[in-house]
């Protein structure tokens, strides 16, 4: 997986638009574009802000830890978990709303 690819499924589990997302980064709409198309790196000031308005921080930092040499297997477990609980948040939510 990419890193681009990775910045998208942050963005979208936190169900934030481009647009969205931008203002909280402080950078163009179409910035985010390239960034989740790997058409731009990243510095690490705004990688460090995705993060953190996507609450994404151990799933990036899973992959950057990656890309230093840790196991992808981990990361790719971690965004797994991170899935789950998601998914067990929402079931929970529609639960307690009944």
């Amino acid at each position: 997986m990419e890193l681009g690819t990775l910045l998208r499924i942050c963005r979208e589990r936190k169900r934030l638009s481009q647009q969205n997302l931008a203002f909280a980064v402080g950078i163009d709409r179409s910035e985010v574009s390239r960034l989740e198309r790997n058409l731009k790196p990243i510095d690490v000031i705004t990688l460090e802000m995705w993060a953190k308005a996507t609450d994404g921080g151990h799933i990036i930092g899973w992959f950057v830890a990656e890309m230093l040499g840790a196991s992808e297997k981990r990361w790719e477990r971690a965004l797994r978990v991170e899935m789950l609980t998601e998914q067990l948040r929402q079931t929970l939510g529609e639960k307690g709303a009944d």
